[in-house]
Formats: C-alpha cells, sequence, structure tokens
C-alpha cells in the first residue's frame, strides 16, 4: 500500500525557503511518531509499573526511548515551524493556534498546581501545533491514509500479541467480558481509548475506497478491528461503530448528499457532549441492562459541578485540579472513592470546564464546529468530507465519556485540531508542484468536490 500518494491528490506547494519537498517527507515521519503516542500505543515497552500506587500512574517520562521519541517530534515541528515563518507562510490561523497555547500555558498563573499546569499545558500545546501544521502539509485524504496506516499496525500487532503475549494486550474485568473473562485493551494503555482507535480504524475500512485503500487492506483491519471492538465489551463504541456505519453509508449513497443533515447530526454529538451530565437517563439504561451509573461517571460528574462552582470562569488551570500537592482540592474529591482515584472526571466538556472555565468550554466547542465545518469545503472531494466528519463524529462520542477532545496526550486532540485548521483553508489557485504529499488543494480536488 502506498502510505500517502494518489493519482487524485492535490500537488504540494512549495512555499519554504528551502523550496524541496523535505517539509512535507518531514510532516508525515512526526505525525505517525504523534499518532503513536496519542494513542497511547506500546506503552508497555516504555511505562515503568507503578505497584500499589493509588494518585500515581504508570509513566514513561523516565525512560529515554521514550523521551526521544518525543523529542524527534517536537524537533521536527519546531523545524517545520521555523521554515514556514522564515518564508513567510504565517497564517491567522496561526495566529490563533498560537493565541491558544498562549491561554493554556498561561492558566499556570492562576492554577492551583502551576507546575503540573505548565507540563501537561506544554504538551497539550504541541499537540494544537503538530496539527497546525499536519494541516499545512497533508490533505485530509492523505491525513486519512496516514491515520488508516498507523491504526493497521497497531490493529494487527495488537492481534498477534493476544495469541503470543495475552497479558500485554489484555486484562482481568470484573465480572467478566462479552467473549471472556478480559477487556481487550490492544497495544494500547486502556480499554477506554482503545476501543474508539478501533472504531476508527473500521470506519477508515469501511470507506477505504474514499482514500485509496485498497480492498485486502480493509478486509484485514476491518474484519480485526470489529473483533476488537466486540473483545473491548465497549457498549458505547460498539453502538456508535453501528451508528456511524450506518449513517455514512447512507449519506453516501443520497444524491446530492446531504452535508449539512451530516453536519446538524455532528453537532447534536457535540451537544450531547456537553449535556450527557445533565441528563438523567439512568431508568432507560437499566430497561436495556447497562449501567445506570455510566459506570460510576454521575458521581464524577456531581462532584465536578461543586469544583466548576469555586471557579467559573477561568477554571482551575489546565489539569491543575487533579495536581497532588498537599493542599489540592484532589484530595477531598478523592475520599468519596476507596479503590481508585481517577485523574479525569470522564468527560471532556466537564474537564475542561474545570480546568479552563466557561471560557475554556466556549474555546472546545468553537474548535468542534469549526472542525465539523470540513463538510462544507468543496475543495475537499466529497467521499473525504464524509470519512473527515465521520472520524471526527467518533472521537466527539468518545468524549461524552472520558476526556478526549483537549487532552493533553490525546489522538483525538489531533484529530479535532487539525481539520479545524484545515476546514476551508486559503487555497492558491492555479499552483503547481510535486505530485503526492499535499500542501493545499488545487482545481483537480475542487471539480472533485
Amino acid at each position: 500500500m502506498s502510505l500517502l500518494n494518489s493519482t487524485t491528490e492535490p500537488p504540494f506547494i512549495r512555499r519554504s525557503w528551502l523550496d524541496t519537498p523535505i517539509e512535507p517527507a518531514l510532516a508525515v515521519v512526526a505525525g505517525v511518531i504523534v499518532f503513536f503516542l496519542t494513542t497511547h500505543s506500546f506503552q508497555f515497552l516504555f511505562a515503568d509499573t507503578v505497584v500499589g500506587g493509588m494518585a500515581e500512574r504508570a509513566s514513561g517520562r523516565g525512560n529515554l526511548a521514550y523521551l526521544a521519541l518525543y523529542g524527534a517530534q517536537g524537533g521536527i515541528f519546531a523545524l517545520l515551524m521555523v521554515m514556514r515563518v522564515v518564508s513567510g507562510a504565517v497564517t491567522v490561523r496561526l495566529g490563533l493556534a498560537i493565541t491558544f497555547c498562549l491561554f493554556v500555558v498561561g492558566s499556570a498563573f492562576w492554577s492551583i498546581g502551576s507546575s503540573s499546569t505548565l507540563f501537561y499545558a506544554t504538551v497539550l500545546s504541541n499537540q494544537v501545533i503538530a496539527a497546525y501544521l499536519l494541516a499545512q502539509y497533508l490533505t485530509p485524504k492523505q491525513f486519512l491514509r496516514l491515520f488508516f496506516f498507523v491504526a493497521a499496525i497497531i490493529t494487527v500487532s495488537s492481534f498477534v500479541l493476544l495469541f503470543i503475549a495475552p497479558e500485554l494486550v489484555a486484562q482481568e474485568r470484573y465480572g467478566g467480558g462479552w467473549l471472556g473473562d478480559y477487556e481487550y485493551t490492544g497495544v494500547m494503555s486502556s480499554k477506554n481509548l482503545g476501543s474508539y482507535v478501533f472504531v476508527a480504524a473500521l470506519l477508515l475500512a469501511w470507506h477505504g475506497r474514499l482514500i485509496d485503500v485498497g480492498w485486502s487492506w480493509r478486509l484485514i483491519v476491518g474484519v480485526l478491528a470489529l473483533c476488537s471492538i466486540a473483545l473491548s465489551s465497549s457498549a458505547t463504541a460498539l453502538l456508535a461503530a453501528v451508528f456511524l456505519i450506518g449513517l455514512s453509508t447512507f449519506i453516501r449513497l443520497i444524491r446530492p448528499q446531504p452535508f449539512g443533515l451530516f453536519f446538524a447530526v455532528y453537532l447534536a454529538l457535540l451537544t450531547i457532549v456537553v449535556t450527557v451530565p445533565f441528563i438523567d437517563i439512568g431508568n432507560l439504561l437499566g430497561v436495556i441492562g447497562r449501567d445506570a451509573t455510566f459506570t460510576g461517571r454521575t458521581e464524577l460528574w456531581a462532584l465536578a459541578f461543586e469544583a466548576i462552582a469555586d471557579r467559573p470562569v477561568l477554571g482551575h488551570g489546565y489539569y491543575g485540579f487533579f495536581d497532588t500537592n498537599p493542599f489540592s482540592p484532589v484530595w477531598n474529591f478523592w475520599e468519596h472513592f476507596l479503590y481508585f482515584l481517577t485523574d479525569t472526571f470522564h468527560n471532556s466538556a466537564i474537564d475542561t470546564t474545570v480546568s479552563l472555565g466557561f471560557v475554556g468550554l466556549a474555546i472546545m466547542c468553537a474548535v468542534c464546529v469549526f472542525a465539523g465545518l470540513i463538510a462544507f469545503d468543496k475543495a475537499v472531494e466529497a467521499g473525504v468530507r464524509i470519512l473527515s466528519l465521520t472520524i471526527l463524529s467518533v472521537f466527539v462520542i468518545g468524549s461524552s465519556m472520558e476526556l478526549a477532545i483537549f487532552h493533553h496526550n490525546y489522538i483525538a486532540t489531533i484529530i479535532v485540531f487539525y481539520f479545524a485548521f484545515v476546514a476551508n483553508k486559503p487555497r492558491e489557485p492555479g499552483s503547481r508542484g510535486l505530485q503526492g504529499i499535499g500542501d493545499d488543494g488545487d482545481q483537480a480536488a475542487r471539480k472533485a468536490g
């Protein structure tokens, strides 16, 4: 499978002072690294095990190889940023990206855990700048092909390890799972993250023809991704997969394709993310045999409202609430739990509001809405727009039950910010350059849209 090249891709516009195709190649390398890092893949190779720790989490920060990977992608993106600035390729969107990063990092000034905020905000800023630069060098089709390539490696390697080293990709599940007494995480760090990556892999395989993926790759990855979702025992992920396959296929079949309808559904999903902590649907969940508390999330959300009320405008500083200093309010929060000290509120809207207040929540919603406008970007092929909004919807749905969007090290952050930066991006008509890895659209892409 050719990783990015396809006969329908718009050309790369060479605009840097080097005037060579080295920039998009570097962007691809850094993008692959970022995809693996933000899916938390193969962390068992790097992270130290915390024995009996309740407030501490396994981390790879002390592993030189893990730090080298972070340093490599950070260095490449920094180099690309310098090259663009020197060549005069500075845009309004870059200004918005930097402004957001300054806001997040600046929240350390009012954070209740300044050191924690400074660290996590810096990592988040790296993801935002990475997404911006990927939007400059990769078209949506190429971005999705690259994501499919990484998801294929994750899905296949997870299945291989299930048979040769199951302890690395599965863990015991209290009460058992659908297909065994364990839950399947794959090579990722948790079931919740892994299940949504598998959903994305399934959808990319299902619609793989739109991004020029061969049928054999689509079949292999699609079947394994579907099996992986079943093994994960994630009802939300399975429902998301069924719903989005049906919806996106319907949109593809209708002529003319109702992008307005799809965008409206996307906005409805985003609205659910913001409102689900306030909606009591416990009785309905009980009827269908599911946990009426969303596996304890309703208790987290009720406690979160108290934290939000303390600092409603700007919040506690990015990720500052979960700082473990002796005076942190997180200890009062953790008094309600006996066996697990969670480090998120398991909802992107709630977590963002606790961290950055209602100002941060408004920014999160705005970024998601701008990302969804890819549906109306006629410089992008219609099928690619459908698949783009489908993948966005995967991680918006995931954000209803997890801190995904605006997480400092999560693939959802890369996905949402990438499409926010690339949607309806100004193009230079009639530009000529190298066929393959693209920077901006051309007339052929406009006709395809």
